[in-house]
């Protein structure tokens, strides 16, 4: 299990029935003089390689549709995201061929550099 599912499963266990989640999402690369340049750098490694170059605090590479199927297994409902910061239609077709293949498919919505994830635990 990841750390991040690790952290939902453990706050789904605490947060009682009703409970609001409201927490915001950065999605892109966390070294600075590549941040905005090229904010999906971290998309277009393969995990091996992505991890070679671990560091604490490393971007997790988790999309907008994962953190919502965790959510949703974890007992959360009502489940939105409300994008921030995102790329022109433009911006993502150029630099699509270049991320990893599980990155490309539209799901991945990248597109969405940073958002708002509102949930509310199922009662």
């Amino acid at each position: 299990m990841s750390s991040y599912e690790k952290t939902i499963q453990q706050m789904s266990t605490v947060a009682r029935p009703g409970a609001k989640l409201v927490c915001e999402i950065d999605f892109k690369t966390h070294s600075r003089w590549i941040r905005d340049k090229d904010p999906n750098n971290i998309y277009r490694y393969s995990d091996w390689f992505y991890h070679l170059f671990y560091f604490r605090g490393i971007p997790n590479r988790v999309r907008p549709y994962e953190y919502k199927i965790i959510l949703q297994n974890n007992g959360w409902e009502d489940i939105a995201i409300f994008p921030l910061q995102t790329l022109t239609d433009f911006e993502i077709q150029s630099i699509k061929p270049f991320l990893k293949a599980r990155f490309q498919h539209e799901d991945n919505q990248m597109q969405v550099l940073s958002c708002i994830l509102c949930a509310t635990r199922s009662k």
